[in-house]
C-alpha cells in the first residue's frame, strides 16, 4: 500500500473514532422501502418464533431484567424515556445521522422522494440551525476532522446529479465536486476517500465557500475487483474493508482494498449486511439470501478471520441482528428479537455486559457521542422514519 494512502488511513482512523458511521449502501437503499414496509410484520413473526424457541429465556429477562449469566445481558428499566426529541416536519424521514461538536446533522427525504435536505440541529436544545436543499438522494453523511461535514448524493428515479459536498459546521458555506459515491471516509478538513469500483479514490476539496476546483485520483495500491459494486468503506488496521456486491446486489461480502485474497462472506448462507470497526476488529451483521434482513452478529479480525466471542455466539438476541454501529468502545445492535429492538455493550479486548434500551419501535438510523445516543425509528410507512430521540447511554455501555 502506498505511503499516501497510509497517511490518509491514519487520518481516517482518527476521524472515525469521533463519530458513529451509519451504513451508506446504495443497493440496500434501493431495497429499503420494501424492507421498512415489511419490518413490523417481520418483527411480529420473529417474536412468535423467539417465544416458541426460548420462552423461558425471554420470560426471565422481562420479569427480572436479567438474562442467563452466560450472556451477561440485562434490560434497562422500561420507564426510561428519551431525554430530548427533535421533531421533524410531517412526512420527512431521516436517511442518515451524524454528530459533530454541539451539532446533530440529518440527511432527509420524504418517503424516498424529494425534496432532499441536509439539516443541522443543536443537539442539546433541539433547535434548528440551518436547513439546506440537496439536489439528489443523500447517500453518505459523515463529520470529519476540524468540524468538516461531508455529504454524497446520487440520482434517484427522477434523475438528478451525483456529487459530493464539503460544508462548514453550520452549513452556511460549501464546496462541491461532481463526483458521487456510496460511501466516504473523511481524512482531513479538506480530503476524503471515496468508494469506487476499481480502487479507493482520494478527493481533495477547496475549503467550503472558497474559489477552487476539487481534484480526485485513484490509488492503484488499493485495487478492488472491478466487477463488483462497492457499497461501504470501513477503516481497519491501516487498511480499508469494503463491503461489495455483484451488479445485481447479491453475493454481499467483505474484501480488503489492495489485498484481494482476503475476503469474508458472499455465499447464499452468509451474506454480509452492516459493518462497523471497533477495537481493531470488525462487527458484522450476517444473513442468508433467503432471509436477508436478520441474522447472527459476528466479529472479524483485521484480516477478516472469524473471531466472534462465545458470549455473542450463544446470545439468542444477537443471533437476530439487523444493524450495527459503534462509537469508541461501545457497540450498538438493532435486533428483531422481541423486547430488544436496540442493545449495546462495550468491548475492550473482551465482552462487557449487554444492555437493552427499550424503544417503541425498530431503530432505523443511529449516532452517538459522549453520554447520549440519537436514534430514529422505522414507522412502517414507506421510507419514513420517526422524529429523532436522544437517550442517555446506559452505564454498562460507556
Amino acid at each position: 500500500m502506498s505511503t499516501e494512502i497510509e497517511a490518509e488511513l491514519r487520518a481516517a482512523f482518527e476521524a472515525a473514532s469521533e463519530s458513529v458511521r451509519p451504513r451508506a449502501d446504495l443497493a440496500e437503499r434501493v431495497r429499503r422501502t420494501s424492507r421498512r414496509r415489511s419490518r413490523l410484520a417481520l418483527a411480529s413473526a420473529l417474536a412468535v418464533i423467539a417465544i416458541l424457541a426460548g420462552a423461558a429465556y425471554l420470560a426471565s429477562s422481562l420479569v427480572s431484567g436479567q438474562h442467563r449469566p452466560v450472556t451477561g445481558h440485562r434490560t434497562v428499566a422500561s420507564g426510561v424515556g428519551p431525554r430530548l426529541t427533535i421533531t421533524l416536519p410531517p412526512g420527512e424521514g431521516v436517511q442518515a445521522l451524524a454528530v459533530g461538536g454541539p451539532d446533530l446533522y440529518l440527511a432527509t427525504d420524504y418517503g424516498g422522494n424529494p425534496p432532499y435536505a441536509l439539516s443541522a440541529y443543536n443537539r442539546t436544545t433541539g433547535r434548528l440551525i440551518r436547513h439546506v436543499g440537496v439536489p439528489a438522494m443523500p447517500a453518505a453523511l459523515h463529520v470529519g476532522p476540524g468540524g468538516s461535514v461531508w455529504l454524497t448524493f446520487y440520482p434517484d428515479q427522477g434523475g438528478g446529479p451525483s456529487g459530493t459536498w464539503l460544508l462548514n459546521a453550520d452549513l452556511s458555506r460549501r464546496s462541491s465536486a461532481a463526483l458521487g459515491s456510496t460511501d466516504i471516509l473523511p481524512t482531513s478538513p479538506d480530503t476524503a476517500m471515496l468508494a469506487s469500483q476499481y480502487a479507493l479514490t482520494i478527493l481533495k476539496m477547496p475549503p467550503p465557500g472558497t474559489p477552487g476546483h476539487a481534484t480526485a485520483h485513484a490509488d492503484p495500491a488499493t485495487d478492488i475487483n472491478g466487477h463488483l459494486a462497492v457499497n461501504t468503506l470501513t477503516p481497519i488496521a491501516g487498511h480499508v474493508a469494503a463491503q461489495v456486491t455483484d451488479g445485481y446486489g447479491f453475493h454481499s461480502h467483505l474484501v480488503i482494498a489492495g489485498q484481494p485474497h482476503l475476503t469474508f462472506g458472499g455465499s447464499s448462507r452468509q451474506q454480509v449486511g452492516y459493518v462497523t470497526a471497533e477495537d481493531n476488529g470488525l462487527w458484522v451483521t450476517t444473513a442468508t439470501r433467503s432471509k436477508p434482513n436478520v441474522g447472527p452478529l459476528v466479529r472479524l479480525s483485521a484480516t477478516l478471520r472469524l473471531i466472534t466471542p462465545s458470549a455473542i455466539r450463544v446470545n439468542p438476541v444477537l443471533g437476530q441482528a439487523e444493524q450495527v454501529w459503534s462509537h469508541g468502545s461501545t457497540v450498538w445492535v438493532a435486533t428483531a428479537a422481541a423486547g430488544h429492538p436496540l442493545v449495546c455493550f462495550t468491548y475492550r479486548g473482551g465482552m462487557g455486559s449487554i444492555s437493552t434500551i427499550p424503544l417503541r419501535g425498530q431503530p432505523a438510523a443511529l449516532t452517538a457521542t459522549g453520554d447520549t445516543v440519537y436514534v430514529t425509528l422505522a414507522t412502517g410507512v414507506a421510507d419514513i422514519t420517526s422524529d429523532v430521540f436522544a437517550y442517555s447511554i446506559p452505564g454498562d455501555c460507556r
